[in-house]
């Protein structure tokens, strides 16, 4: 197959696998999201009203969003497997490291406008997607698409790094794949949980106004901690705050979900195509 075809098959099987977990996990994302910057309880009843607010208005986005990992994954596995992991002797987790570190950060850098207006029309109750684009431009021009774009670059390649590194071994069993992804995915979702905080902070900023840089935002959530006397409370409180617990076994959970559905669609649009090859050939010799 060649690169274009390949670069379409993964495209193809990444909008599917992201339109769905995105559909799945819609309300847990809403929930943690308002969680976090109402700084109130996950389970509480007022996270979880109209759980898929926005989605059908922004689905493109979403599948986008949702699935671009996947396909940056695919497309550097490829371009590191070929090209880099041999002139620069690399061995296998290095490889893998170097592929989560370009897939993540490339991931950040290109979608995080799409994660700028999702989490605003969630924030604001919004009617569509596009209303809260038109009413991000509408009171600060471009500079509200741009908020939390250091902080996702720098999430998106400490969770790519941590998942591609600990996810891989020798062990192809399906199953035990799968239970390794939702461990790779929720030890990422823990790395990369204090960016991610900053990222939702910075979301949360109105669109008028400059974002919190993250000494400050770090500074204040330090001193907030301050109440709790305890430890253990001080504990639990960046414990909340960071969404160690069902944010993590969220994210673990989708990504291993999501890694499994692209594998499967790639792997079948991978053998149409050859097939398709296959007959194309024949017929061609036929005439």
């Amino acid at each position: 197959m060649t690169n274009n075809n390949q670069f379409n098959v993964d495209v193809q099987s990444g909008m599917l696998t992201g339109v769905t977990i995105a559909g799945l996990f819609n309300p847990l994302d809403k929930a943690l999201y308002l969680s976090v910057v109402n700084k109130r309880p996950f389970l509480l009843k007022a996270n979880f009203e109209n759980p898929w607010h926005g989605f059908s208005q922004a689905i493109v986005s979403r599948s986008i969003s949702d699935g671009s990992y996947y396909v940056l994954q695919s497309q550097m596995t490829s371009l590191f497997d070929q090209h880099i992991k041999q002139p620069l002797h690399l061995n296998d987790w290095q490889n893998q490291l170097g592929i989560g570190l370009t897939a993540g950060s490339l991931r950040g850098f290109l979608i995080n406008w799409l994660y700028a207006i999702r989490f605003r029309t969630w924030k604001t109750h919004a009617d569509t997607f596009y209303s809260s684009a038109r009413d991000m431009w509408k009171n600060g021009g471009f500079r509200p698409f741009m908020k939390g774009a250091s902080a996702t670059i720098g999430r998106d390649a400490v969770f790519g790094i941590v998942y591609e590194v600990t996810r891989h071994n020798k062990d192809e069993n399906p199953s035990t794949q799968f239970a390794r992804n939702i461990v790779s995915g929720s030890l990422a979702a823990v790395a990369s949980s204090p960016l991610n905080y900053l990222r939702s902070m910075a979301y949360a900023s109105s669109p008028e106004l400059k974002a919190l840089g993250a000494r400050k935002v770090f500074t204040d959530l330090w001193h907030e901690s301050k109440s709790c006397l305890t430890l253990p409370s001080k504990l639990s409180f960046f414990q909340r705050r960071f969404l160690i617990g069902y944010g993590t076994a969220r994210v673990g959970l989708g990504m291993a979900a999501g890694q499994f559905l692209f594998d499967k669609m790639r792997n079948t649009l991978d053998q149409l195509n050859s097939e398709n090859e296959v007959v194309s050939k024949e017929k061609r010799s036929l005439k």
